[in-house]
């Protein structure tokens, strides 16, 4: 039976970026709330398994440390917590993965947060405002020019 634990002190140890990086996006810092640590069977100080949700999504970020021969892997995986209407099974799909270092932890994460991000609902009297805001005439050169010209005037009256 796999070793479950809510706590990542657990891998500190062996794994110290990836403790750190983890740390870095649970609120206050607090694994035990937001964390699953999965431990693999086969060789389990190497490897690990890492779970978080949000209301829509489970991910599953898998970690292996460096070697002398190889860069180690840190990748994730994306499921949906429930099926779509008439679906009887989850979607999911892979996200980045690559060497394990901190631009993989950074491709990653920004990814997951893309997955979060919610479509804004724009109704059509706000995206008439927008429009509106969109169709006024910029500046143009002479009047900035003429604008400086008279501030420049101003100073100089001034100072003077």
């Amino acid at each position: 039976m796999i070793d479950y634990t809510r706590s990542l002190v657990k891998i500190q140890p062996n794994f110290p970026e990836l403790f750190d990086w983890v740390q870095s996006i649970t609120r206050y810092g607090d694994f035990d709330k937001f964390v699953l640590v999965d431990p693999p069977e086969e060789n389990p100080v190497q490897n690990v398994r890492i779970q978080i949700w949000t209301e829509e999504n489970a991910y599953i970020i898998r970690a292996r440390l460096p070697k002398d021969d190889d860069n180690g892997y840190l990748g994730c995986v994306v499921s949906n917590r429930k099926p779509r209407a008439g679906e009887d099974w989850t979607r999911g799909s892979d996200l980045p993965d690559g060497p394990y270092n901190e631009e993989t932890w950074r491709e990653i994460v920004n990814t997951i947060l893309a997955y979060e991000l919610s479509k804004l609902d724009i109704s059509n009297s706000q995206s008439a405002a927008i429009e509106d805001v969109e169709k006024q005439p910029l500046l143009g050169k002479e009047v900035i020019s003429s604008q400086m010209e008279e501030m420049t005037m101003e100073i100089n009256t001034n100072v003077n």
